[in-house]
Order: C-alpha cells, then structure tokens, then sequence
C-alpha cells in the first residue's frame, strides 16, 4: 500500500528531529530541577546564615548544667507565668535568685548562648518588655533533660500551667513562632514551595501557621499534650531541635 509507505517514511524522516526534541525535554527537565534545588537551598542556607547559635552549641549548653533539671525549671516557670512579661535581665535575675536561694553555688555555665539568642531578636533593647513565655522557652536551651522531658517542659508554658493537658492552638503557633526567633527549628524543613510562578519551582520560608498546621495530627482548636510530642517528631512541621532526624537521646 503506497499510502501506508508514505506514512511510515514521515516517522522514520522525523525520527532524528523526534529523537532531538526528547533530548531537549530531558535537558530542560534537569535544568528546572537543578535551578529548583539550587534555589531551594538559598532559601535553606538563608535561614542558617540567620542563626547565632549553632545546634552543637545548645547541646553543649545543656551538658555543662547538670543541676538545671526540669523540676528546677517548673519552678521558674510557676514564678514567671503570672508576671506576663518582662525585660532579659529581670528574667535572669528572676531565675537566678530562686536558683540560687536552694543552691548558693548555682551558676548557669554557657550563659552567652542564651544571651546572643535574647540579643538577636529584633529591636532588642534591655529595657524592653517581651512576653514571658520567651524568655521560659530561652533557658530550655540550658535544660539537662531528655528530649520528652523537654517536650512536656515546653508545653507546660504553652498551655500555661505545670501539668496543663491542653493549650489553644493560637498559644501553639505564639510558641513556635518564639522558636523561630530564637533558631530552634530545623532549617530545611521551614522552606516551601512558593506561589510564585516561574519556568523553575520557586522556594519561599513557610509561616508559621504552615509549620504548625503540616505537623497535625488531630483537628480542631486546641493541641493536647500527646500531639504536641507527635507535632514535634514529625517531618512534615517544624522539627524543634532537629530531633525528627536525629531520633531522641538523653544527654548523659
């Protein structure tokens, strides 16, 4: 059949120029991925850049204060929540004086781990009052404990009370928004893919409502006690300390 010859021969003429478009595709493709996975790591590295401590440092910092353990630190938590808010250094004062009052030779060992952490927030100044809830979360960078004890240490200011079984979801994204202030989150897991729309995937920082809101178990307006642990093991939020990759240890 002649007409069935002519058809075959357009393929087989067009077979070079078929064979050359796959390869610019594929060329393409690998392109956009790289340039994607490029601009993905700026943002990742943006965020690392940003920190002023690095993760090693905290770890260190809570080896070298054994005797601050998180009996200790509830104590200091009972006496800050009622105050609301207050300055870094009335906070040092406040912690370190009840510290001291059952233990004259306490000495918070690594100090200037916190302190550049407190530094570094925006418009810091001494004199300026910030929630006090922060500053709770800043000396849990001190706190010789396991990894669920420091879990359960931090909902406890979250929801407000030693022991509170529940806390608003809106006090859940204050604190992990107080996280993020002070370099505790993972990095690679704070980027996103943008809105934006180019020939390559753009990345962008996620907010912190898509940090909390990726790492939900459950639904509804408030987080218990047990999600909040979940929230913190997973690999779809925020990842605090970095511990969603690393597994939990207890620092000997």
């Amino acid at each position: 059949d002649k007409g069935g010859d002519d058809d075959s021969n357009v393929f087989l003429d067009n077979l070079g120029k078929l064979f050359g478009l796959a390869i610019v595709s594929i060329i393409t493709l690998v392109i956009r991925s790289s340039r994607a996975g490029t601009h993905r790591d700026s943002v990742r590295d943006s965020i690392e850049d940003a920190a002023v401590v690095e993760p090693g440092e905290v770890e260190e910092c809570r080896e070298v204060n054994p005797e601050l353990d998180s009996a200790k630190i509830r104590e200091v938590i009972g006496l800050a929540l009622p105050l609301r808010s207050l300055t870094y250094p009335a906070f040092l004062k406040l912690a370190l004086t009840h510290l001291r009052s059952s233990d004259p030779n306490f000495y918070l060992a690594h100090g200037h781990v916190l302190d550049r952490c407190a530094f570094s927030l925006p418009g810091y100044a001494d004199d300026r009052e910030y929630p006090a809830e922060m500053w709770m979360l800043l000396l849990t960078n001190a706190l010789h404990s396991s990894v669920e004890e420091r879990m359960d240490v931090v909902f406890d200011i979250i929801s407000g009370s030693v022991g509170g079984s529940a806390a608003p979801l809106s006090r859940v994204q204050e604190m992990v928004g107080y996280m993020r202030d002070f370099h505790m989150l993972d990095a690679q897991l704070q980027v996103t893919e943008s809105e934006e729309r180019y020939w390559y995937t753009l990345s962008r920082v996620a907010t912190v409502a898509e940090l909390v809101e990726g790492s939900r178990t459950e639904v509804g307006g408030e987080v218990g006690r047990e999600e909040w642990k979940r929230m913190c093991r997973s690999r779809k939020g925020f990842c605090p300390w970095g511990e969603c990759w690393s597994g939990f240890r207890k620092f000997q």
